[in-house]
């Protein structure tokens, strides 16, 4: 397929299957950014200059919040222009999914002879299509890392200062849309290096972004006493102290996000694995889960309370129902794993998602852990 036509194939198929979810309500740490662009409407220089209500006491919002406020700089332009309804805000937000999913493609061009399939890929992920449902940072920050990736690329061989100067421009947006996008500074300078065997006019490109950074650290230590960047670090590292999980605990976490984030590659496993390794895997699967979810596993120190077990068991019993589900595709109809399986297991994904998040937003409402009523407006 033509370039341009597979452009126009993986824009549809974005719109068609984020389209339906347009109207799902605000939910967790949505509200932050809501209320952060709400107050960015009113005072455009001081982002989170206000306070709220947060666990049942009233903070300042610059010592509540762990990301950076270029999201809600976008937001507050959308909400102006469009409203602040769910599905006003959430189809704004869908551009930035567009970048991405078109993005992937592009970069996939570069290392691959099936760039299709890594966009189908990346697009049909069950982690993805749930946090590009919300209106957080996340899916914006990942859009712009890939495209400053791409510029990058693009423009080491043969050097192009303009590209190069575009990608650094990208990656400061991106460490500003959520603090993670630095890490592409690193990347790029490896990949830069193992390209060239060694150092040249390129690597002034990357000190760039590292100067918006440290520029960003002491602008918000003179407006709130307290750099933001440094205060999500200690965030950070306070809350790994406080979970005192066990090694087999951070094996199996560490393993559930990787495993979580390449689902759609099992839909290919009948196809690269024996029998013998598949039920293997579906048996190791299993036996994991009944372990978790018997209790028979020590995780440390237990967190969450009941909506977390809830959701553990969800978890883990998805998973094994994944692999069931392949293997039966497999004794069926080889040809139909990728077609059939791989879009059905997301639908599964986001029916069980959307049924846990009504939970929890009746869970969460119960109990009362904040309102939801200033981003509609009642509170900046």
């Amino acid at each position: 397929m033509r370039p341009a036509g597979a452009y126009f194939l993986l824009a549809a198929l974005t719109v068609l299957c984020l389209l339906p979810f347009s109207g799902r309500a605000f939910h967790t740490d949505d509200t932050l950014f809501i209320w952060a662009a709400q107050n960015i409407t009113k005072h455009p220089f001081n982002p989170y200059g206000f306070q709220l209500n947060w666990e049942f006491t009233q903070v300042r919002m610059s010592e509540v919040t762990q990301n950076p406020p270029l999201a809600s700089y976008y937001m507050a332009l959308a909400g102006s222009v469009v409203g602040w309804s769910e599905r006003a805000l959430h189809l704004a937000f869908l551009l930035p999914t567009l970048a991405l999913v078109l993005g992937t493609y592009r970069l996939a061009q570069k290392f691959t002879r099936s760039p299709l399939l890594v966009a189908f890929a990346t697009l049909l992920t069950p982690g993805l299509l749930v946090s590009v449902s919300s209106t957080m940072c996340d899916p914006m920050m990942l859009a712009i890392w890939m495209w400053a990736a791409i510029l990058w690329i693009e423009g080491l061989e043969p050097q192009r200062p303009l590209f190069l100067a575009a990608s650094a421009l990208l990656l400061a947006v991106g460490e500003l849309t959520k603090y993670f996008g630095a890490s592409l500074i690193l990347l790029l300078l490896a990949y830069s290096f193992a390209r060239q065997r060694r150092v040249g006019s390129w690597a002034w490109y990357l000190l760039i972004p590292v100067a918006v950074l440290v520029g960003y650290e002491l602008l918000t230590a003179k407006m709130y006493g307290h750099g933001l960047l440094s205060t999500a670090a200690d965030f950070s590292r306070k809350r790994r102290l406080y979970v005192h999980a066990t090694r087999t605990a951070r094996a199996l976490v560490g393993l559930s996000y990787t495993g979580g984030c390449t689902l759609p590659a099992l839909a290919f496993a009948p196809f690269l694995w024996s029998r013998r390794q598949v039920v293997l895997g579906m048996l190791w699967s299993g036996l994991a889960s009944l372990l978790i979810m018997r209790g028979w596993v020590g995780l440390g120190v237990p967190v969450g309370g009941p909506m977390a077990f809830i959701t553990r068991h969800h978890h883990w019993f998805l998973i094994s129902s994944h692999l069931i589900l392949f293997i039966a595709a497999r004794t069926r109809c080889r040809l139909a794993v990728p077609c059939i399986m791989g879009p059905g297991h997301i639908c599964v994904y986001r029916v069980l998602e959307l049924d846990h998040q009504c939970a929890q937003r009746a869970s969460t409402h119960s109990r009362n852990r904040h309102s939801v009523g200033p981003a509609f407006g009642e509170n900046p």
